[in-house]
This record gives C-alpha cells, sequence and structure tokens, in this order.
C-alpha cells in the first residue's frame, strides 16, 4: 500500500519588476503591518489551500521598521509576499523523486530519463505547473483589488511566464516540504525557452538592412518617428497596457498620415485615385479632415 505524504509549497513574490534594474513598487501600509497569524489572506485555487502573508523579512533593508514601536511609521514599504500552498498529497514514490531531484545537477533529457520514472518526472511536473498558476492568480488577484480600492497604482499584476518553469520557480524562491523532509527547492524539469512573441522575419537584421544602419549611424538624423512609436506601441501591447498601446498607435497612424500628405504628388496619381480627393492640394485634404498634428 502506498504511503501518502503532504506537500507544502512557498513561494515569495517580489512585488515590482526586477528585470527593470531592480524596480520596486511595494504594497504600502500605514501604522500597521499584518505580520501576526490571524493577518494571513486565505485563498482556494480548485483543491488547493493558499496562504498569503507576510513577516519582516519582506520589508526593505533600506527602510527598517522597528516593529515594537510600528504605530509611529506613516508609511511603511513591503516588497516581498510569501505565498503557501497546501492540498496536495503525493505517494511515497514521488516524494522519494521530488526529494533527489532538489539535489540533481545533470539536467540532461538522457540523464533525467535513464534516472528517473518518467511518469514521476511529468506528474511532478504537471502538481508544479499547478501550484504555480494558482499562485499566480491569487496574487493578481490582491494587487487588482488593492489597485482599485485604496489607489495604489505603482502596485502591476505579475506576469506569468509558464514556458520556463525553471526560471520562474528560481526567481520565486519556491521550495517545498514533502511530509516530514526539510524545505527543498521546487524544480521544474524539462526546457526553458526564450520567447520573443514570435516575431515576423521582416523584424530580423537580414545583410541588406545594414547598410541602412551604416548611413544612419553615419549621419545626424534620428530614427525615424514613426517606427519609435509603432515600436513602444508593441512594447505596450507585450506588456498588458493595451490603451497605451492604442494610443502610441493612432499618434504614428497621424504623424504617418501627415508625413505622406506633404509628399504627396496628386497630379500623378491616375485619374479614379484623383477623382476621389475633392480639395486641389491633397495637404490641406488632410488638414481639413483633422488627422495630423501639423496645423
Amino acid at each position: 500500500m502506498d504511503v501518502i505524504k503532504p506537500l507544502l509549497a512557498r513561494f515569495s513574490i517580489p512585488l515590482g519588476d526586477e528585470e527593470q534594474c531592480g524596480k520596486r513598487d511595494p504594497l504600502v501600509f500605514r501604522h500597521w503591518l499584518p505580520l501576526q497569524d490571524g493577518d494571513a489572506l486565505n485563498a482556494t485555487e480548485g483543491d488547493l489551500k493558499l496562504r498569503l502573508w507576510i513577516d519582516n523579512q519582506c520589508v526593505p533593508a533600506y527602510t527598517p521598521v522597528e516593529l515594537d514601536d510600528i504605530s509611529r511609521y506613516v508609511n511603511i514599504f513591503v516588497e516581498t509576499l510569501i505565498v503557501d500552498v497546501s492540498g496536495i498529497d503525493v505517494s511515497d514514490q514521488l516524494a522519494e523523486v521530488i526529494i533527489k531531484l532538489a539535489t540533481e545537477l545533470n539536467w540532461l533529457p538522457e540523464h533525467i530519463s535513464s534516472t528517473y520514472d518518467l511518469s514521476l518526472i511529468e506528474e511532478y511536473r504537471a502538481i508544479g505547473e499547478k501550484i504555480y498558476s494558482g499562485v499566480v492568480r491569487q496574487f493578481n488577484r490582491l494587487i487588482a483589488y488593492v489597485r482599485a480600492v485604496k489607489g495604489q497604482y505603482w502596485l502591476h499584476e505579475y506576469r506569468p511566464d509558464p514556458n520556463n518553469m525553471h526560471s520562474e520557480f528560481v526567481k520565486l524562491r519556491a521550495k517545498v516540504k514533502v511530509g516530514e523532509s526539510n524545505w527543498l527547492r521546487l524544480t521544474a524539469p524539462g526546457e526553458d525557452y526564450m520567447t520573443l512573441d514570435n516575431p515576423a522575419r521582416e523584424r530580423f537584421i537580414a545583410q541588406e538592412d545594414w547598410q541602412g544602419i551604416r548611413s544612419h549611424l553615419a549621419g545626424e538624423r534620428k530614427a525615424p518617428l514613426v517606427g519609435q512609436l509603432l515600436t513602444v506601441a508593441d512594447e505596450f501591447r507585450k506588456s498588458g497596457h493595451r490603451r497605451s498601446a492604442l494610443t502610441e498607435a493612432v499618434s504614428a497612424l497621424e504623424i504617418a498620415v501627415s508625413q505622406f500628405a506633404r509628399r504627396a504628388k496628386p497630379e500623378t496619381w491616375s485619374t479614379l485615385l484623383a477623382g476621389r480627393s475633392r480639395a486641389a492640394c491633397f495637404r490641406n485634404h488632410v488638414e481639413h479632415l483633422g488627422t495630423t498634428f501639423f496645423r
């Protein structure tokens, strides 16, 4: 008969984007911190039970707080949120795999397949993905609520990267306990992937593009404004800021239309196309429609 052991996972989620030079966007408390056991937040995600809490280590070292006299602090920054996850039981065989993988150094596929039961590896991977998904979702629900109710606009939801679970577990300092074991690092067997949102081929620098880059650096002109705005729009879209992306894209369109109007020569157009413009000057026609910044 298989022995069933409870699994407990713990994540430490940074508030802010560490990839942007360690930039942090903290939760801000006033005269108080939820440091008692009863202050922890509880949530459920299917059969998972999540406990969201903080301790004094979540307060940044550069703003030390004397916890014995915390009421005298007006603004208290919290830069990390800890999430514990329970509700999963694993077999004794899987527990052994989890413990062994915690100290594994060789992650080559051929080594993993020859050393471990791949069905247990797959089960472990599925558990990790399930826990990770639940943690991110409930963390983002908390952030969305504080943004909406308390107006802490600087907070941002965590952007998951399920294609790179190993890196995510390292970033979130994920660890597990199986039964009565010590804390072990939570691992994600498999490969990580670097993705660029599947960019189109025309975004890659080809040999024929190099001369244009060479000419640009040899001169003094700035990079094309329309292209700059469209790139910013792409960046906003990628980060989930759709409204800002749309604003940048519309600005790029307006400038492109204005630039086209200044260079266009309607007299060279075909009779059919020229007949659709009622203005003698195409630029005046564009300005009359109000689609350009240049008045």
